[in-house]
């Protein structure tokens, strides 16, 4: 269990490195990938769908991306326009 676990950690791990270093190239685009992937999200539950393990997965990395990006310095997108 503890290297499944390790091994888990890592994965997490790389998908918020990886969507760190795209939020560094563009915050903006960040941001409006987030709501494409949030809208996808609502419409599929609006339908009484199950919202797609692949959009929420890119929301919370796109989301946690942003996050460490703001924590390193980095503006608010919304705010520097």
């Amino acid at each position: 269990m503890d290297l499944y676990y390790s091994m888990l950690v890592e994965r997490v791990s790389v998908s918020i490195r990886n969507a760190y270093e795209d939020t560094q190239k563009d915050p903006v685009a960040n941001i409006r990938a987030q709501v494409d992937a949030a809208r996808r999200i609502l419409w599929n539950m609006a339908q009484n769908l199950p919202p797609s393990r692949r959009d929420a997965r890119k929301l919370a990395e796109l989301v946690l991306g942003l996050d460490e990006w703001r924590k390193h310095g980095g503006f608010d997108p919304y705010t520097a326009r």
